[in-house]
């Protein structure tokens, strides 16, 4: 009770800088009187006369609900998080400076005022204008984050958006750690043990696997990749679109479920914007002009990582006389020296001198993972990554060029001014076409296809370009009536580039394609059950490979009568999902920790650096069983993996004992399978009572529809905590808009004393939509609050 009382208080206390959301409020900067209108679930419809003052209106808004979140944002992809929180991320900042989001922001910024377009150029700086309007008129009731750490923010400029979205665009389309763990592999377990364990394709593509001969350079240094450590892995997405020959309503309709990382507020900010040339409705990061995901009125579109090999490690040789210079082609040449200073107070700061060389910054150190505290490893090698985020584009205007877009045309004309974050387009419109587009810069290797770190004293692995925007995938009005992607391969084998060896697990792809093609004609409520499935092929698929065991005792033979009738539902309730994750949990353990040793072991599968490559390996291991990997006392493989197998299911029916209980029918996948909607500041008491939402059950895994990523872990205190989730679940209904349904995670706001804080978590876990409102006398008929901005 007394918990409880102390969050009452605590939210009456903070519900004194809840922004104004209804009346009117004069501003500078408009021209003319601005409408919102925001329904029951707080999504803001903007209704403005001329783009200038939409978006405008669009920074206001956002600065009201997430002006917390943006500064974050802000702090942490410019690398000054530890100005706001000391020490505590320094790693992090200093990880951030050297890759140098910031340095590459501002060559962008020289292109886009060279070669951009003028009219999104304004589009920008009027919604600049309202986040800094709102800033500047609220200096003394800003949100309650901004006296927790004594801060004031400071006005944005348009050097912190494009900075943002470098951060953005790193996280989803990086390969960084996979290189690396390739690395670390092919020095533990040589070429042959390392493509079984992490295949360079998917066991369903056919690609002809490059050769290991020009890999002869790093096989004779893998003495030296013993202390590198991937930071981060490439989160996922599913989207699809099919025609009107497969929908009911004889119109396209399109779905699309972004997965990115768990955390408070929602990553996604849900927008209706309106004036006399546009009528977009769609999801945005808070603290960007327009949206990302959505529709027009004329055409819808959403996207999923392609994950596009953008990103190659160069082992450098540094002057040992001068640490300023490195060899290339036999000659030492000077690198770009940038020293940064990190305040962490006003009396104690910290340089850290950044090395750079032609092929991208030095690394002398890489994060473990983005999880606090933040944990840094020294590596001993000195690496360049080159990146295809450091080369200046016009990527963030392409965003609002696809906005403007009204046909097929004009969205690739917008989609080719992409510069990085590549990802898979699907696209539809009033019309009845459909569409799909690779877009982004690839690189085209003069040499290796960025498997490992090659030699960068040498020219022989250089770039050689970009593959041409019109020669990336592209399909329109496909024989199959539909499209559908979920990061998995997407090319034929006579393709004639490389785009990358990191396709994820086919399972998600195969199931949107099963569920897609069970019905001749589909409707938004099939669209809905298809986002919620957590039938996992992963496990149909390897469950019979894990069978061949003899049961040892009861226990084992209870769980084994459970997953024997399992219908392969990865759903919250289920008891037989429960025992598989765990069984196949320890099952990876017994196997390969021996093998690779604990910290490789971390890297592949306890922190999930891998991209999932077990989902690959690992079947093809208990397939075909080798000595090598089933290792045993008896001369007999497969009595040596029926002893594993053994073995393992009783280490993980002992360890649901110890979490859930003796009872194995009250066992459930969602009392171990959690999300934790952790705030940045939640960890600091006693905030973190109004801050978190922890422990809301979930379903599936990573290889489901219905993704559920998480990082295992055998303390029966945390269990198997999901890190990323399907972020936003978005039908778009291309016969009436008015009928698509969304639902992102955990509420419009990012004041935990709003009601629209966290009132989206549990009808997101549940599966559940609202209603998208893009008529406008419904819009005026449902609102609940509507505030007027005028002119001052």
């Amino acid at each position: 009770m007394k918990r409880e009382q102390k969050k009452k208080q605590l939210l009456e206390e903070l519900s004194k800088s809840l922004p104004q959301l209804e009346g009117t409020i004069a501003v500078k900067g408009l021209e003319k009187e601005v409408r919102i209108l925001r329904d029951k679930w707080g999504v803001p419809h903007i209704f403005a006369e001329n783009n200038q003052d939409l978006f405008f209106a669009q920074g206001y808004t956002h600065a009201q609900d997430r002006l917390w979140q943006m500064e974050f944002f802000r702090f942490l992809s410019s690398g000054r998080l530890c100005e706001l929180v000391g020490t505590l991320t320094l790693d992090l900042d200093i990880f951030a400076r050297t890759l140098g989001l910031r340095r590459a922001a501002e060559k962008e910024l020289e292109l886009v005022k060279e070669k951009g377009d003028p009219r999104i150029t304004e589009m920008m700086e009027a919604y600049m204008e309202g986040v800094n309007e709102y800033i500047k008129t609220h200096q003394d009731d800003l949100p309650p984050e901004f006296s927790i750490v004594n801060h004031k923010p400071e006005p944005f400029t348009a050097l912190d958006l494009v900075t943002f979205s470098k951060f953005l665009t790193f996280l989803l389309n990086g390969n960084m750690g996979l290189e690396l763990l390739r690395a670390q592999l092919m020095a533990k377990l040589g070429a042959k043990r390392t493509k079984q364990l992490m295949p360079f394709i998917s066991d369903t593509s056919t690609t002809v696997v490059p050769s290991l001969g020009s890999y002869t350079d790093y096989i004779m240094m893998r003495d030296k990749y013993k202390e590198i450590f991937p930071w981060t892995r490439t989160m996922g997405s599913n989207n699809w679109v099919v025609n009107g020959k497969k929908t009911t309503t004889g119109k396209p309709m399109l779905a699309n479920d972004p997965h990115l990382l768990t955390m408070m507020p929602s990553i996604w900010y849900e927008n209706h914007l309106v004036s006399d040339e546009l009528n977009l409705y769609g999801v945005i990061f808070a603290g960007a002009p327009g949206i990302v995901i959505g529709f027009n009125g004329t055409i819808a579109w959403g996207c999923t990582v392609c994950p596009c090999d953008t990103q190659d490690w160069y082992v450098e040789k540094i002057n040992p006389k001068n640490p300023h210079q490195y060899e290339y082609n036999g000659k030492w040449e000077d690198a770009e020296v940038v020293v940064e200073k990190f305040n962490l107070s006003k009396k104690k700061i910290v340089e850290k001198e950044i090395v750079i060389t032609r092929h991208g910054p030095l690394f002398d150190f890489m994060l473990v993972s983005m999880d606090l505290p933040f944990e840094s490893r020294k590596i001993d090698r000195k690496l360049a990554l080159r990146w295809t985020g450091h080369d200046p584009s016009n990527t963030l205007q392409a965003f609002l060029g696809v906005c403007l877009s009204k046909n097929w045309q004009e969205f690739r004309e917008a989609l080719s001014r992409f510069g990085y974050a590549s990802q898979n387009f699907v696209y539809a419109d009033v019309e009845g076409n459909i569409g799909y587009q690779t877009h982004g810069r690839i690189p085209i290797r003069k040499k290796g296809s960025g498997l490992m770190p090659v030699p960068g004293w040498t020219d022989e692995y250089e770039w050689e370009g970009y593959i041409p925007f019109d020669e990336l995938p592209s399909a329109f009005n496909p024989p199959t009536n539909y499209f559908a992607t979920a990061n998995n391969k997407t090319i034929d084998d006579d393709y004639p580039y490389h785009i990358t060896h990191d396709w994820t697990p086919p399972y998600r792809a195969r199931r949107i394609v099963e569920l897609l093609t069970a019905k001749e004609k589909l409707t938004i409520d099939d669209f809905k059950r298809i986002q919620g499935d957590s039938v996992s092929i992963h496990a149909r698929e390897s469950l019979p490979l894990m069978l061949k065991m003899k049961p040892e005792n009861k226990l084992q033979e209870e769980a084994i009568k459970y997953l024997k009738n399992w219908d392969f539902d990865l759903s919250r309730e289920s008891t037989a999902a429960a025992i598989f994750e765990m069984w196949y949990h320890h099952l990876l353990i017994n196997l390969l920790e021996n093998i690779l040793g604990k910290e490789i072991l971390e890297n592949f599968y306890l922190k999930k650096q891998s991209n999932n490559y077990d989902a690959f390996g690992i079947p093809r291991v208990l397939q075909y069983p080798e000595n090598y990997w089933i290792q045993g006392n008896s001369n007999s493989n497969t009595e040596n993996l029926s002893k594993l197998l053994s073995k393992s299911l009783q280490d993980a029916l002992e360890t649901l004992q110890k979490m859930l209980g003796e009872d194995m029918s009250s066992w459930a996948w969602g009392k171990i399978h959690i999300a934790n909607f952790a705030h940045p500041l939640g960890i600091i008491p006693p905030y973190d009572l109004v801050l978190n939402v922890m422990g809301v059950p979930t379903a599936g895994d990573e290889n489901t529809i219905n993704n559920g990523i998480f990082n295992p872990t055998m303390d029966p205190k945390t269990g198997f905590h999901q890190v990323g989730l399907p972020s936003t679940r978005f039908i778009m209904d291309l016969s009436n808009f008015s009928n698509s349904v969304n639902m992102h995670t955990t509420g419009q706001s990012g004041h935990p004393a709003s009601k629209h804080y966290n009132d989206m978590c549990y009808p997101w876990a549940n599966i559940e939509y609202h209603k998208v409102l893009y008529d406008k006398e419904l819009i005026e008929k449902e609102a609940e609050m509507e505030l007027k901005l005028v002119p001052k």
